[in-house]
């Protein structure tokens, strides 16, 4: 194996070891760190018995984001919310792409913990637009719990109450347009940590 090769597996097993090998409670100490998201893919493949059946549509939502610890516990973060449907019967498409960007705050009940339960609780403010050129504003409550299979490694699930203010084209704001909407979603989240960091300058 040539100099270039070992050193490029070298660079990767170095960052890779800055996602390991720390306590649970490192992961949400001040300049600790994490990325997430969630995937989720619907295929309408409409009444499969039919003689000439066909499939009624498609969509995909997206929704990643990172969270930066700004003091022990207390995290801002921010994510993307993408989502995209097609109508094959109508040949229409319909697509979405909203910001978001809060904060969290984290319940980490043994620090010491090499794996477990970590709930959150935290707040989020949004605006969005669509292919309509509609735009939307929103508030939404942030509810996760983390389960940490290894200390950097956690499935999640998340519950966002979202109140909306959808201002249309056309029309502008009118309070009748105001909507109330719960999402859940389940996706994976991978923690750098401080501790983790001086691990490596060790």
């Amino acid at each position: 194996m040539s100099f270039k090769k070992l050193m490029v597996v070298f660079i990767f097993l170095l960052v890779l070891s800055g996602f390991a090998f720390a306590d649970l409670g490192d992961n949400f100490k001040a300049a600790g760190y994490s990325f997430w998201g969630a995937i989720h893919f619907n295929l309408d493949a409409g009444n499969v018995f039919a003689e000439n059946n066909k499939m009624n549509g498609l969509s995909l939502s997206l929704y990643p984001g990172m969270d930066f610890l700004l003091i022990d516990n207390l995290a801002i973060w921010a994510g993307t919310d993408f989502y995209y449907d097609m109508n094959f019967g109508n040949n229409s498409n319909y697509w979405y792409f909203g910001f978001f960007s809060g904060f969290n705050y984290y319940f980490v009940a043994d620090p010491k913990a090499k794996a477990g339960m970590v709930p959150s609780v935290g707040l989020g403010l949004g605006a969005g637009y669509n292919s309509g050129s509609d735009i939307d504003i929103s508030l939404t409550p942030v509810i996760k719990a983390y389960y940490f299979i290894t200390e950097t490694i956690a499935p999640y699930i998340g519950i966002y109450p979202r109140l909306s203010i959808p201002i249309y084209k056309g029309e502008g704001f009118t309070k009748d347009n105001i909507r109330l909407s719960f999402d859940i979603n389940i996706g994976m989240s991978l923690w750098n940590s401080t501790g983790a960091k001086v691990l490596i300058k060790k």
